[in-house]
């Protein structure tokens, strides 16, 4: 417990050296720390140097750092620059050459919907108490994804909602992400989403109801869907 302790201090240390090197700005000329090659992926990026800001990504990842938002950020940036069949190909480099988790979870978000969802799944059989798991499947049910949502597809995003926001409360969401700032993002679109899927609560868990009527020659039964 006291070197699970340390490392989770290293890794809130690390986060804030993130924020503070980015209020700097600036590359840092003679990158040695993870916090430091993150930091002049994220400038390169916005600078247009795509090339630099790739490398600077890899590096980053060399140091086997277990942080989920830096390599959904690198997935947007792969997808621009090579596709969704390149982004594949480097996340399969890349789980090869990692031990970590995290690396496994990003390989699977870069599948179509239906083998991606398969993948997520079993992720989350192994690793129950991953939080942040349960956002990114519960996207693959919502309407901006699926579009015209069946009350299957709102079932399965309300229960992985619900799901990340208990995970949530006991601190097994943030702990996950480097940028901080991510987490607030999350947190108001599952209650966004969550409000929405409230009130259609009722007909999404009972869609179909039969009401009876009795009179003198039997009954009638009336169904509501």
């Amino acid at each position: 417990h006291g070197g699970q302790r340390r490392i989770m201090a290293g890794l809130d240390d690390l986060s804030t050296s993130v924020i503070e090197l980015a209020e700097s700005g600036g590359i840092v000329a003679v990158p040695e720390s993870p916090q430091q090659f993150y930091h002049n992926a994220r400038v390169y990026e916005m600078r247009g140097d795509y090339r630099s800001a790739r490398r600077s990504y890899l590096d980053y990842f060399q140091f086997g750092i277990q942080f989920i938002d830096p390599h959904l950020r690198f997935q947007q940036f792969l997808k621009i620059q090579e596709g969704l069949v390149g982004a594949r190909e480097t996340y399969r480099w890349l789980a090869d050459q990692s031990r970590g988790t995290i690396v496994k979870l990003a390989l699977a978000l870069l599948w179509e919907r239906q083998l991606r969802v398969n993948k997520l799944r079993d992720f989350l059989k192994s690793f129950p108490d991953f939080g942040p798991g349960y956002y990114l499947l519960s996207q693959d049910y919502s309407a901006a994804r699926v579009g015209s949502q069946t009350l299957l597809d709102k079932r399965n995003e309300r229960e992985n909602l619900e799901k990340f926001e208990d995970l949530d409360g006991k601190g097994k969401v943030v702990r996950w992400f480097l940028d901080k700032g991510e987490v607030a993002d999350w947190r108001s679109d599952a209650e966004s989403r969550l409000s929405v899927l409230g009130a259609t609560r009722y007909a999404i868990d009972q869609p179909v109801t039969i009401y009876w009527t009795g009179h003198n020659t039997g009954w009638t039964g009336t169904i509501q869907i």
